[in-house]
């Protein structure tokens, strides 16, 4: 049985930082469906905290789903609105879905990389995040990525 199935199969709210330490060693593995997976677990779990939110956003995001990580974003943001980690992450995969017609192509020059169609904006991988930056999820949470 997989961590997955095992954490698929948890039904008791105290398991809850148990799943969301494992969703976040998964997510430093590079294992980001996976680590998806505990933190919607968490969320279903323990629906009222945004910290499980936010970071089921941040393995969305980091595995390239942008339209799962800004309905996410927005979850914990639902629940928390002046998280200022979950607010920056939001900005930046709205920034990231933002395609600007060819016409402006001409006018933003250098902003982003090319891409069919237009220009678009530069990826989380291409940010300032770097492997060891740290970013506040939650009252008493933090999440290094």
């Amino acid at each position: 049985m997989t961590d997955v199935e095992v954490v698929e199969r948890v039904s008791d709210k105290t398991w809850e930082p148990a799943v969301f330490n494992l969703g976040q060693a998964l997510r430093r593995m590079g294992r980001y469906g996976e680590a998806a997976a505990c933190f919607a677990r968490c969320c279903s779990l323990d629906p009222g905290s945004h910290a499980g939110y936010s970071a089921l956003g941040l393995a969305r995001h980091l595995d390239g789903d942008l339209d799962g990580a800004i309905d996410s974003y927005h979850e914990a943001l639902s629940r928390k609105p002046e998280d200022p980690f979950t607010s920056e992450m939001l900005q930046r995969a709205l920034a990231e879905v933002v395609t600007y017609p060819p016409a402006m192509e001409g006018l933003l020059g250098g902003v982003g990389g090319a891409v069919p169609g237009g220009v678009r904006a530069g990826g989380i991988g291409s940010s300032i995040l770097g492997p060891a930056a740290t970013g506040r999820v939650g009252d008493d949470v933090e999440m290094t990525f």
